[in-house]
């Protein structure tokens, strides 16, 4: 489905029950807490399901950035899945290519994609053109990223 044909449902119902049908009181009922997917958008990017990504991103934009208790953020996921359309949505919707994980001494998500795929992977070589800075592992370092300018982590 293109992203220009969804209709978006603001009651906080999956796509497929119809408000004020009802199966919408039976899904309340079964489902108390909700979509879950409105908040676990991590597991969207496990799977690589870019199409109920961009559906929700819809409902709660700010979900693309949400970190869990480590500090894990979508592009993080996105990073260490290796999925370049779905790295390349986050990015585009603004995710920090540089958000630090709280584990790791604040793990980045170029640092993911070098640790799981390497150097020539498709989404390391996105973050390093945007700019992203590798971890290095050690807390509160000035370093360089790829583009020349001093950032402090």
């Amino acid at each position: 489905m293109d992203d220009k044909e969804v209709e978006v449902n603001h009651s906080g119902l999956p796509p497929y029950v119809l408000e004020g049908s009802a199966w919408e009181m039976v899904w309340r009922d079964q489902n108390p807490n909700g979509w879950w997917v409105l908040n676990e958008p991590r597991l969207l990017v496990q799977r690589g399901d870019l199409n109920t990504l961009q559906y929700v991103a819809k409902i709660k934009p700010d979900m693309l950035h949400q970190a869990d208790k480590a500090g894990w953020t979508p592009i993080h996921e996105a990073a260490r899945q290796g999925d370049l359309r779905i790295a390349r949505y986050l990015v585009d919707n603004g995710a920090d290519i540089n958000s630090r994980a709280r584990v790791r001494y604040g793990y980045q998500p170029l640092s993911v994609s070098l640790d799981y795929h390497g150097e020539d992977h498709p989404v390391t070589q996105l973050l390093r053109n945007l700019g992203a800075v590798p971890f290095d592992g050690k807390k509160n370092k000035t370093t360089a990223p790829v583009g020349g300018a001093r950032s402090e982590l």
